[in-house]
């Protein structure tokens, strides 16, 4: 596509009516440009991908919307924009649901493991106590930890 305004302005005329070829023609040209953007914006290919399709797929939907002497990339860029913080913003709450879900499970782990650690010191000690003998038994200290038990 040639830097002349007046071809984009045609060419946007022709998109806003539904011409195919005329918005290829704008993805030809603004999609280069727009891919450079987001690769520098995004952790990884497949979510650029995803939302330059998406920015372009917008673009198309809202075309009867698109003031022609204005030209698409404005648009084009803030679609894109609101998508990559839409994208940020959804990373940043999958990741403290994340997190809160690794606490969570952590803790229940940790307890239920003190707990079983808790039972098995409980078992051996009476096992203990019972092996000891009468007079043993008698004592105050093991005769208080067998009340406990």
């Amino acid at each position: 596509m040639k830097n002349d305004e007046n071809d984009e302005v045609k060419l946007v005329s022709l998109l806003i009516k539904g011409d195919k070829m005329a918005f290829s023609k704008l993805y030809e040209h603004y999609s280069p440009t727009l891919l450079h953007k987001l690769n520098r914006l995004l952790p990884d290919e497949e979510h650029v991908l995803e939302i330059h399709q998406i920015a372009f797929v917008r673009l198309w939907d809202m075309r009867a919307k698109i003031i022609p002497e204005k030209g698409v990339w404005s648009l084009l860029h803030t679609i894109a924009r609101n998508l990559t913080i839409d994208y940020f913003r959804q990373s940043a709450t999958d990741e403290a649901v994340r997190k809160a879900l690794l606490t969570q499970a952590t803790l229940y782990y940790e307890l239920d493991e003190a707990n079983d650690t808790l039972e098995q010191l409980s078992d051996e000690l009476s096992k203990a106590i019972e092996k000891l003998p009468p007079s043993a038994e008698k004592s105050s200290c093991c005769a208080n930890s067998r009340k406990e038990l």
